[in-house]
C-alpha cells in the first residue's frame, strides 16, 4: 500500500503445499453491519450478485482473430494438400483436426 500499511504478516510455518501461513491484522479493518450503513450494504449486495466474468470486446477480439487465422491456415493447408496429392492415407486429413479446433 502507498501508506506503508498492510493486512498482516506471512509466516513460513504453515500447511503444505506452500508452507505459508497468513496472519490477518483485523485491527486494520473496519467492519460495519448492514444496518449501520445500508447504502454500503446495497453496493456490496449488487457486486456479489453481478457476474464476475464480464469481458470487453477488446479482451475477446484478439483471441477470436487469432483462432480464426490459425483455423484458416490449417484449412488452407488441407485444401492445398488435397489439390496436389489427394487423399492418400488417413493421416492426410490431420490438418483438419487443428482447423476444427481453432
Amino acid at each position: 500500500a502507498k501508506c506503508g500499511g498492510h493486512l498482516g504478516h506471512v509466516f513460513d510455518d504453515g500447511p503444505q503445499p506452500t508452507g505459508q501461513r497468513y496472519c490477518m491484522n483485523g485491527v486494520a479493518m473496519k467492519f460495519e453491519s448492514d444496518e449501520g450503513n445500508p447504502e454500503l450494504a446495497q453496493q456490496v449486495e449488487q457486486r456479489q450478485n453481478a457476474s464476475p466474468y464480464r469481458l470487453d470486446a477488446m479482451q475477446v477480439l484478439p483471441t477470436v482473430l487469432f483462432n480464426g487465422v490459425m483455423g484458416g491456415l490449417f484449412f488452407q493447408s488441407f485444401i492445398a494438400r488435397m489439390e496436389t496429392t489427394g487423399l492418400g492415407s488417413p493421416l492426410d486429413i490431420f490438418p483438419l483436426v487443428p482447423a476444427v479446433y481453432f
